[in-house]
């Protein structure tokens, strides 16, 4: 009897069992190897009007402090208080962790470009089973067996394409550490300026609380005096003025230092004890003008921003070769040995055993334009990247001068400032002595602490801007090597 050959007949099972595959698969859950997600827990105040953090945050390893960096530390302030300040915001401040993971980001990628450049070696296992419902086909196209083999590619980099992307992730990797670098400086000058503006407005609030205080009385004064006739009314208002005038500068002046004190604690932790240094014995000691204006100015080449564009200018330059190599033909080396059976029990029999090789090469034809585009934005790039170092070269030698410019008139201004200050001050001191000893009424007393409140105020901002000064000379200098002397901070070693 002939065999008739049905379609539906045929289809029929294998649909059904096709569907049911991908009912099968639809039902398995996914696995997933990704770690489970955990909010980061963040410090900070349980309400928006409370100083401290609520609970005190898990210690963090303490933060590496280099022994320039240390030295700088212990000169800038008494004590250990700036010490404790930037180690805290060196251990705990996102915007370094950030530059330590970029930093781990391009290590990685030095990685993945340079494993180009070794052969790939994979193992594998395979089944391959083909059955075919028409005769005709089966008997050309079935097929039934099992292979185990090592997978053996190679691509020659004979004009240098993937060198020179190892050698662009290098230098990559390279501007990272750099830039990790320019991180650490900027945090380091930002937590020191927070803590001088800290110190400074604590004490210009005192100073302008005592004067409201001394205005108040005066003006309280004014008024018994009216009241008996020994003044007149004007004169009144007129103390009343100065002391509404005083409690206005007292109240922004409290203000002031509750805005310094939340960044500094934004900066360092909120967990830290409030500073208690003085402004004055803040940001003094220094290494001459001298020793630093007379450096060759290449030594600025030693900063980590500009080391950071020149390895982004070396890395856009190696990616140019990368570009140029692309034009040229690519050789791709392929080999597999193992063994191939279509029985699984004699697999590694003596007979089953078997090898291929496939060289290939690739010339490249036409692409549309492709990689002509390739290079030519390589090129663009590097002529950004050539502009870029330019800029932070000249922002680098602005800096500098910026900063030594600064510091003569910073120190001009306190050393004018200071025998007024001191001269206010015995001033001051003498007429609380006359006042006690009842040969001075209390009227003049109360005036001259108005008066010298505003005279110390005033030295208080000519110390604030010495220290800030030593802070924007160390930030200027980070990284480059001066002469060996004290509060003068070089790149941290790694």
């Amino acid at each position: 009897m002939r065999h008739v050959y049905r379609e539906d007949a045929v289809l029929w099972p294998h649909s059904a069992l096709l569907a049911v595959m991908l009912a099968l698969v639809a039902l398995l859950p996914g696995c997933s190897l990704a770690p489970a997600y955990e909010r980061p827990v963040v410090t900070v105040p349980a309400t928006l009007g409370e100083p401290r953090a609520a609970t005190r945050s898990e210690a963090s390893p303490p933060a590496a402090i280099s022994a320039d960096e240390r030295r700088f530390l212990v000169a800038f302030a008494p004590g250990d208080e700036a010490l404790h300040l930037v180690a805290s915001a060196l251990a705990t401040h996102p915007d370094l962790r950030a530059a330590a993971a970029q930093l781990a980001e391009a290590r990685a990628e030095v990685t993945a470009q340079r494993s180009g450049l070794f052969p790939q070696l994979d193992a594998r296992a395979q089944r391959d089973k083909a059955r075919l419902d028409d005769p005709r086909a089966a008997a050309i196209l079935d097929r039934d067996f099992t292979s185990a083999t090592l997978d053996f590619r190679f691509e020659p980099d004979v004009f240098g394409r993937v060198s020179s992307l190892s050698e662009a992730a290098a230098h990559d990797y390279m501007a990272s550490a750099a830039a990790q670098a320019e991180a650490r400086a900027a945090l380091i000058a930002d937590v020191l300026a927070a803590y001088v503006d800290e110190r400074a407005s604590a004490e210009v609030s005192e100073r302008l609380g005592h004067a409201a205080e001394a205005a108040d009385a005066l003006a309280a004064q004014a008024r018994t005096q009216e009241a008996v006739g020994t003044i007149s009314a004007d004169q009144t208002q007129e103390h009343e003025d100065q002391a509404a005038r005083a409690r206005i500068a007292s109240t922004d002046a409290r203000r002031q230092h509750a805005d310094a004190l939340r960044r500094l604690r934004s900066l360092a932790g909120y967990d830290l004890p409030d500073p208690a240094a003085n402004i004055a014995a803040i940001g003094v000691n220094g290494i001459p003008d001298g020793d630093l204006r007379s450096l060759p100015s290449d030594v600025l080449l030693q900063r980590p921003d500009v080391m950071r564009a020149e390895e982004r200018l070396r890395a856009a330059n190696a990616r140019i070769g990368a570009a140029r190599a692309a034009f040229f033909p690519s050789i791709q080396l392929s080999s597999s040995a193992g063994h191939v059976s279509t029985d699984l029990a004699h697999l590694f029999g003596a007979a089953t055993g078997g090898w291929t090789f496939l060289p290939q090469v690739t010339l490249p034809l036409f692409d549309g334009g492709a990689r002509q585009a390739d290079l030519d934005l390589a090129k663009a790039r590097k002529n950004a990247a050539v502009a870029a170092y330019e800029s932070t070269v000249r922002d680098a030698f602005r800096d500098v001068a910026d900063a030594l410019g600064g510091r003569d008139a910073a120190i001009l201004r306190t050393t004018r400032l200071a025998p007024v200050c001191r001269a206010n001050g015995e001033r001051l001191r003498k007429a609380l002595a006359r006042q006690q000893r009842r040969l001075e009424d209390a009227s003049t007393l109360l005036a001259r602490t108005i008066d010298a409140a505003q005279v110390q105020v005033d030295c208080l901002s000519a110390q604030r801007a010495q220290a800030l000064n030593r802070i924007a000379v160390f930030r200027a200098f980070y990284g480059v090597t001066l002469p060996a002397a004290d509060g003068v901070a070089h790149a941290p070693s790694d």
